[in-house]
């Protein structure tokens, strides 16, 4: 009955049989193509527009069903006397690029997702009773104005995605300048056109999906009320970024930012906040003495970053903070004890590292990869090095350790290929495997003189190629490293590219040739490996590389 009234208050009674005169023929083509013409007369009439109950994809572009061009239709107006159509569906005049008019039957209660995206429609008039838009119905089209009715209840994620010649909203949601669609504490769209500069009111706590994607702003100022951002929110965004909160969580793509200034209320830089911002090339602290934290990958990745000065009472530093980044130096501040893993891990432009005085411990990978780091200097108070802290540091030379180390971990300086001297304090404890494991340029190593000192196996396995001097002059400690195979191991391959790996594969090869004549049933390899035969060939090998003298230093030629 309401349908009928509504009707009838559109046409008059008389004339409901009569054909629509359709503005644009080729809808009307298609409209008697989807069967709607029911009387067979070539004609739609009101009558049977009325009858529609669901307009399908017969419009759509991007249709896998249709057979013809959207971009020929170009007005709909009509399309208000299809007074049975409730919910217009997904895609409905998706990529319907020349459709600049349409009116929406009264009647419609729901528009669905994408349903009008990129389209050329400059204005519409939502129908009063509209309860729901779906996600990005209107996105890419050329919406100037748009009224949202007192009947919305739901607006799904950002339905005016990219709708770069908006100017205002009216209606329910709009903000007091029309520049925004704000639910609550919620941004839900934004209208971008002609402005540069923008400040968010301070009700805002959130900002919703995709809100300021392709805004061509050259500023944005968040609220000091922010709490987090939603997924796409700033993506594509170019100019400077104002923070005046710590945002608390949020998916945050601000991979096009240029710069960013964290305001005075700011006392933690979230975790992964900037993370793949590729084009960031400024970070400024407005009041950096309130700044104590910065949480996990927060400028990880961002490639143009080449210089930040970190704040001086930081206090926490998160894990990767800045892994991958394009940073040339960096300072740590004094406050920051211990070092977390990745910190730098992949900054391959880090030429310089200043520690801070209460460094204690340099976390698993910390600076792994560096590959223009040429030198570092490990203050004093650091105890441990963590697992591959400078593994592949392919041009590190300069290496200072203090005499506070106690824990050198695994793979530490691994394939750190130009170190050429190294001096190990006597405060050491313990040598992981493969801590200088390929350093290949190594030339003298000075250990502690105590046997109390852990190496682990292959600690120094392929260092020292030609000739490397130790300043180890006890016999029996030296034994005690190569039976531990901290220069190698002593076996089928003996010595793999350690000090005296060639006296040793000779004293070897000499011995296996006379076992194989006194034992020709034998094994090879478990003749070398038996443990009587390694320790004479050790005595006899350590003998040799000494030449029977008490000197402190051992030569191979």
């Amino acid at each position: 009955m309401i349908k009928i009234v509504i009707f009838m208050s559109i046409i008059e009674l008389t004339q409901i049989n009569a054909p629509i005169d359709f503005s644009d023929p080729e809808v009307k083509r298609r409209c008697v193509m989807a069967g709607w013409d029911l009387d067979g007369d070539g004609e739609i009439s009101y009558a049977e527009a009325a009858l529609v109950k669901d307009i399908g994809c017969i419009f759509s572009e991007v249709c896998e069903e249709n057979n013809y061009k959207g971009t020929r239709i170009q007005s709909f107006n009509e399309f208000q006397y299809f007074i049975g159509i409730e919910s217009i569906p997904d895609f409905a005049f998706a990529s319907c690029l020349n459709l600049h008019s349409i009116e929406l039957p009264c009647t419609v209660k729901s528009i669905g997702n994408y349903a009008f995206e990129s389209t050329g429609i400059k204005c519409l008039s939502l129908p009063d009773g509209l309860i729901k838009i779906g996600e990005r119905a209107f996105e890419n089209s050329e919406l100037e104005t748009i009224n949202i009715p007192e009947s919305i209840q739901t607006i799904r994620n950002n339905p005016f995605l990219n709708c770069i010649n908006l100017k205002c909203f009216e209606g329910k949601y709009a903000s007091m300048d029309g520049r925004c669609l704000i639910d609550g504490v919620t941004i839900i769209a934004f209208a971008p056109y002609e402005l540069k500069e923008y400040t968010l009111p301070n009700m805002v706590e959130h900002l919703g999906y995709g809100v300021f994607s392709n805004s061509h702003l050259s500023a944005l100022r968040l609220p000091v009320s922010l709490r987090s951002i939603g997924e796409y929110a700033l993506a594509h965004f170019e100019g400077a970024l104002y923070i005046n909160s710590n945002i608390e969580e949020g998916s945050f793509s601000l991979n096009q930012l240029s710069t960013v200034i964290f305001g005075p209320n700011v006392t933690t830089v979230s975790k992964y906040l900037l993370s793949w911002s590729y084009y960031l090339e400024n970070v400024i602290f407005e009041s950096p003495d309130r700044i104590i934290s910065i949480q996990d990958g927060a400028f990880s990745h961002c490639a143009s970053l080449r210089q930040i000065k970190l704040p001086p009472n930081l206090e926490r530093l998160g894990k990767g903070v800045f892994e991958n980044s394009g940073l040339t130096s960096l300072q740590i501040p004094d406050g920051i004890v211990s070092l977390p893993d990745r910190l730098c891990a992949g900054c391959k432009n880090l030429t310089n590292i200043i520690l801070g005085e209460k460094t204690k411990e340099i976390g698993a990978l910390c600076f792994a990869d560096c590959y223009s780091l040429n030198k570092i200097v490990i203050p004093l108070g650091v105890t441990t090095i963590g697992d591959g802290a400078f593994a592949d540091c392919l041009k590190l030379q300069e290496v200072s350790l203090p005499d506070t180390l106690e824990v050198i971990n695994d793979d530490a300086f691994i394939r750190c290929e130009n170190i050429i001297n190294l001096c190990l304090p006597e405060s050491l404890k313990k040598i992981g495997k493969l801590a200088f494991f390929g350093c290949t340029r190594v030339r003298s190593i000075s250990f502690p003189l105590s046997s109390s000192l852990l190496i682990d196996e292959n600690a120094f396995s392929k260092c020292g190629v030609p000739a490397v001097t130790t300043n180890i002059d006890d016999t029996e400690l030296l034994i005690h490293y190569i039976e531990k195979h901290v220069f190698g191991h002593i076996g089928t391959y003996p010595f793999v590219e350690s000090p005296i790996a060639e006296r040793y594969r000779k004293r070897v090869a000499a011995l296996t040739k006379e076992q194989a004549k006194q034992k020709t049933q034998r094994n090879y390899y478990d003749i070398i490996n038996e443990e009587e035969l390694r320790r004479e060939m050790i005595e006899d090998g350590i003998a040799e590389a000494f030449n029977s003298d008490d000197s402190s230093r051992w030569n191979i030629d």
